[in-house]
């Protein structure tokens, strides 16, 4: 009859396949697939793994696998996890002492199960498990980290080109301020011009102001004397009156001309001191501006610094992640040289059994 090694090698090699495709089976499921092959009283010892495996392929389980073609490969199989799946392509932390010790009692423990039983047990498998669903789980949270700092990293990058455009913004700003601030200085001395230009002008009317009364007191002293000599004749001094009048309206149609200047002078100094407040405001806000970019290009130069540092931790991150993807992928090259050096001593352990039976019964012939 076949032993449970026959049977349970197969069988459990397609369960682990089929939850690798996310088909999983209950504990009374796979117990009764077991049962069921091992109850086949015509299996030799010879054909036992081939006829075994079909058997299994015809069942639901090996159906619910994916593989209908009904046909398994001849002889016990051993699991290993493919290269596409998530032990091999994760981050797995770096085994602490207590990790190795436990790893080595695992190991030791199988070896001894193989050699005493003579095939794979289903607790060595379960063991196996949960291994690997403990590596799975540290090389998901391996990848959760660095992950975290991707996005970290992606968001500061985000940060400092905000602030660099911001920056552009207000050096926009502070440059159109400059250039208003030009108009300004140039108006500015267009006022200062024109009001010393003003400023002549009336100098100059004040000296013909001053030049007429001169010219008016000594007609006024003319006047005087011709009336206390008694020489001129009232028709010169009619003469002389409408002459004074007419010098009198002159005069005072100059001083009005010279109230206006002096008016307009005064609305010219009026513009001139809220073109200076404005050149003022304008002259704060460039400082206020200047504060401001200086104050974000310190913000700048940390957040690049920041991110430079980010970078540096994800570079050493993933340094880790390869130097354990290659101690993963050497530890299961280490496991699978134990599983064939399992397999190669129960397949040993299977000829001896033949060739003991072999002679067990040359014997029972000759007696």
């Amino acid at each position: 009859p076949p032993t449970t090694a026959d049977c349970l090698i197969p069988l459990l090699n397609l369960v682990f396949r089929s939850a690798e495709k996310g088909n999983y089976f209950g504990i009374p499921e796979v117990t009764g697939a077991l049962m069921e092959l091992c109850k086949q009283k015509n299996i030799t010892q010879k054909s036992a793994p081939t006829q075994a495996a079909n058997k299994v392929a015809s069942s639901s389980i090996y159906t619910a696998s994916g593989k209908g073609d009904g046909k398994a490969a001849a002889g016990p199989t051993i699991y290993a996890p493919s290269a596409g799946s998530r032990a091999t392509k994760s981050q797995v932390p770096e085994p602490t002492s207590a990790d190795q010790s436990e790893s080595q009692d695992q190991d030791q423990n199988l070896g001894n199960l193989t050699l005493r039983k003579g095939h794979t047990s289903q607790a060595v498998m379960e063991m196996k498990a949960q291994k690997q669903i403990k590596d799975a789980k540290q090389a998901a949270l391996t990848d959760v980290m660095v992950e975290q700092l991707q996005d970290e990293s992606n968001m500061m990058k985000l940060r400092v080109q905000f602030v660099e455009v911001e920056n552009k913004k207000k050096e926009d700003e502070i440059s159109e301020l400059r250039k208003k601030q030009v108009v300004i200085d140039d108006n500015m001395r267009a006022a200062y011009a024109d009001r010393d230009e003003k400023e002549k002008r009336m100098k100059s009317m004040d000296e013909v102001t001053k030049e007429k009364d001169r010219i008016i007191l000594r007609r006024e002293k003319t006047i005087d004397d011709m009336q206390k000599k008694q020489k001129t004749s009232d028709t010169d001094i009619e003469i002389l009156n409408q002459r004074l009048q007419k010098l009198g309206e002159e005069s005072q149609k100059m001083n009005e001309d010279l109230e206006a200047q002096i008016f307009e002078v005064r609305r010219v100094k009026d513009e001139l001191e809220a073109k200076q407040a404005e050149l003022k405001d304008a002259t704060d806000q460039v400082a206020i501006l200047t504060e401001f970019q200086r104050k974000q290009l310190d913000d700048n130069f940390v957040m690049k610094r920041r991110v430079d540092e980010m970078e540096e931790d994800l570079s050493w991150a993933k340094e880790d992640h390869a130097t354990m993807e290659h101690r993963m992928r050497a530890m299961e090259d280490r496991i699978k040289a134990k599983d064939q050096r399992a397999y190669a001593l129960n397949t040993e352990i299977m000829n001896q059994e033949q060739r003991l039976r072999a002679k067990e019964d040359e014997i029972d012939k000759r007696d």
